[in-house]
């Protein structure tokens, strides 16, 4: 029973790891806009966002520049993929925009076209679905390590 609460416990640890990596990319940083208004592929830090492997996930930002003077305020489109073993499995568009005249990195905030259009409901449920894969994934490999330990023993 121990070992099934660590299991859990790690999972989610895991997968909010590998989630949020992907998820908080900064708008200064030159792996979200390598040029300006050019369209970036976002994969998160490295090994970091690959810790729920075959899971994973990606972003793909497309700016667009809107500065007014009253609010001067840079938005674009997002892509959210996300991949089991190379295999896209779910694709969830929506838009981003962050504060353009903000002096240093800020998160960039998302509205999303899916279910949950709330950009943390949707950042929920990425986390639940990364943990229980991970927790599926977790458990068929105590099961299968009991199975040869038994095999071996006899």
């Amino acid at each position: 029973m121990v070992v099934v609460v660590l299991v859990c416990v790690l999972s989610l640890f895991l997968a909010y790891v590998s989630v949020s990596s992907v998820w908080t990319p900064h708008p200064l940083s030159s792996d979200v806009f390598p040029e300006r208004n050019a369209p970036s592929e976002y994969e998160g830090v490295f090994p970091w966002s690959r810790l729920s492997y075959p899971l994973y996930l990606n972003v793909y930002h497309t700016p667009f520049d809107q500065l007014t003077w009253v609010y001067p305020l840079a938005y674009g489109q997002v892509r959210f993929s996300m991949f089991f073993a190379s295999a896209k499995i779910l694709v969830v568009n929506g838009t981003f925009s962050y504060l353009a005249y903000a002096m240093g990195p800020m998160p960039l905030s998302y509205n999303i076209d899916f279910l949950f259009s709330h950009s943390r409901d949707f950042f929920y449920f990425l986390l639940a679905m990364v943990t229980f894969f991970n927790i599926i994934g977790s458990l068929l490999g105590i099961i299968l390590a009991k199975t040869l330990h038994k095999t071996i023993s006899k």
